[in-house]
């Protein structure tokens, strides 16, 4: 039986922040670990190769909290240019700044001896499509793997500034939640949000119960039948990885300042790890062929991008934080998250 205590209090939500952190360390070393560094058999490497569930653990928070900031700050429909607004100051600088050093990079790269990709190409469309996160839809390569998720997460944004006010009426709420898992069954294709709604269903559910608006017996009862529909679209590792945020956000509180502290600075961590840290990576893999070495310097190289990324937080993420707070709602009381 699933046992749940009491909605957490505010100061409980240092738990979504040292989630958020695990989850993107645990993308990162599912990247560093799972090309050509060490060998498939190697435990590391196979233990790694479930980090890429972090990303539908971001789903999940993300479902979480953009609710709960929006719930806070008493959102309405005509508001939504600002919620757009802010949300796009808080992720746009990093993300850009992001594809600058990603084209540097880029270009650098092809000044090595050892480099044996292709030469180094600016693609205009490519990169102008990344300013609206488009590039699925025209077939154009991602300049960063991970940037497809950021694409998801914009289309959320988009869903939930139109659907939010639905949420607060409990007829219409159930009519969204119903609606949207139907709707999930649409679609496959990995470019649309549609394909994750039910990770995204989850958190807006934990939401509804932590403000008390939902009854303990009604969040068992749906969160049970989207787990059913995650099965069945995604597979039991993913019922399991999604089921692990709804149990340690409601019945966990984590005060450990270095966990919150990862939080703080994911989103720099999941921009960097890729063109930054599989560089590390690659250079490994060119100068030795012992295992035991290769582990030793993943490990490494994982903290030293811990360290590029709490520094590319404080000069860049931080002040778009503090920028994107600027941008209050009007005849609110409360602050946004």
């Amino acid at each position: 039986m699933l046992k749940l205590k009491n909605a957490p209090s505010e100061n409980h939500l240092g738990v979504i922040d040292a989630f958020r952190g695990l989850a993107a360390l645990a993308v990162c070393v599912h990247h560093f670990a799972g090309g050509t560094l060490l060998p498939e058999n190697n435990f590391l490497r196979i233990i790694a190769s479930y980090g890429h569930l972090g990303v539908y653990i971001f789903f999940i928070l993300s479902g979480f909290v953009l609710p709960l900031s929006m719930y806070k700050s008493n959102y309405r429909i005509d508001k939504f240019h600002l919620f757009v607004t802010k949300r796009l100051l808080r992720l746009d600088p990093p993300y850009l700044i992001s594809i600058v050093i990603i084209l540097c990079l880029n270009y650098l790269s092809t000044l090595s001896s050892h480099y044996k990709g292709d030469d180094f190409i600016f693609n205009a469309k490519q990169l102008a499509l990344h300013f609206a996160y488009l590039n699925a839809f025209f077939n154009e390569k991602w300049l960063n793997p991970v940037f497809w998720t950021l694409a998801i997460e914009f289309q959320f944004y988009l869903l939930i500034a139109f659907v939010f006010p639905l949420l607060r009426n409990k007829i219409s709420f159930y009519f969204v939640i119903v609606t949207l898992a139907a709707i999930s069954l649409s679609s496959e294709s990995y470019s649309f949000i549609i394909k994750f709604l039910p990770f995204f269903l989850l958190g807006m559910l934990m939401f509804k119960f932590y403000v008390r608006e939902i009854s303990k017996s009604i969040l068992i009862l749906s969160i049970s039948l989207i787990y059913l529909l995650i099965g069945y679209k995604f597979g039991l590792i993913y019922v399991v990885s999604a089921l692990l945020p709804l149990l340690i956000i409601i019945n966990i509180e984590i005060k450990n300042k270095i966990l919150v502290t990862l939080g703080h600075f994911s989103y720099s961590l999941y921009l960097l790890h890729v063109p930054i840290g599989m560089r590390m990576i690659h250079v490994i893999e060119i100068f030795t062929d012992n295992i035991g070495l290769r582990v030793l310097m993943l490990f490494i190289v994982t903290v030293i991008m811990v360290g590029i990324s709490y520094i590319y937080y404080l000069i860049i993420e931080k002040p778009s934080i503090r920028l994107s707070k600027k941008i209050s709602y009007q005849h609110s009381n409360l602050k946004a998250a």
